[in-house]
């Protein structure tokens, strides 16, 4: 009976052994299997170089590179703007309005600063004093060509592109003036007067779009596909 009691606990003991080998085989294995399943995980932040090639677990995304396009292609976007076209018209209809009240101001029988104040309060060119007491001098001949200089030929410059805040149009603009002055058929004393008249009559025309540049912006980023990390490629933060 002894024998059977001590026969009965091997068998007991033994299974036990072989229970918790079985355990920590399993265990074993099942570590072994996740750390070849689950990727290693690297603390990088962006421009940060990969210490080894990283093979991606799945297709995704590089943001950094899409952008990346985006910001190139966007290089290239012209801003967008609307163009006035009654500003050449308004400014030209100015000087012709300077020019008849000066021809009624001349035959008025007052003194010339009583002329210049009224001739300013009447005009809306930025034109000085001395500039005003200069034309009230020229004949009504000479005001007449010079209304028709500026009719014939300060139109061509102001119907041209100029931008709002481009100082590079408003030169090219103040240039073309000064061509057409010296290649014109004006008398020697009108040229100074019509170029400072031209000068302060050369305004923007052509005026920024917002709307239309961000919308023209949306179409480019929508065009633009995403540089994708194909599954088990290569990725390294080096490129």
């Amino acid at each position: 009976m002894k024998n059977k009691r001590y026969m009965f606990k091997d068998i007991f003991n033994e299974k036990i052994i072989k229970l918790i080998i079985f355990v920590i085989t399993f265990i074993i294995l099942f570590l072994i299997s996740s750390f070849s399943v689950v990727p290693k995980k690297y603390s990088l932040k962006v421009g940060d170089i990969a210490p080894i090639d990283i093979k991606a677990p799945r297709d995704f995304e590089d943001e950094v590179a899409t952008q990346e396009k985006i910001n190139k292609a966007l290089e290239g976007l012209s801003p967008k703007y609307n163009k006035d076209l009654n500003i050449a018209k308004k400014s030209i209809e100015d000087i012709e309005s300077l020019i008849n009240d000066i021809k009624t101001e001349k035959k008025q029988n007052i003194d010339d600063t009583l002329k210049i104040e009224r001739l300013k309060s009447k005009t809306t060119l930025n034109i000085t004093d001395e500039d005003i007491k200069y034309l009230l001098k020229l004949k009504e001949e000479e005001l007449d060509i010079l209304n028709e200089f500026f009719k014939n030929n300060l139109i061509k410059v102001l119907s041209q592109d100029i931008r709002e805040n481009n100082l590079d149009d408003i030169k090219k603009a103040q240039q073309d003036l000064d061509f057409y002055i010296k290649s014109s058929n004006l008398p020697k004393n009108l040229r100074d007067i019509a170029n400072t008249i031209g000068i302060i009559s050369i305004k923007p025309n052509m005026f920024f779009d917002y709307q239309q540049t961000e919308d023209l912006k949306q179409q480019i980023k929508k065009q633009i596909d995403p540089v994708i990390i194909k599954k088990k490629s290569k990725h390294n933060s080096k490129r």
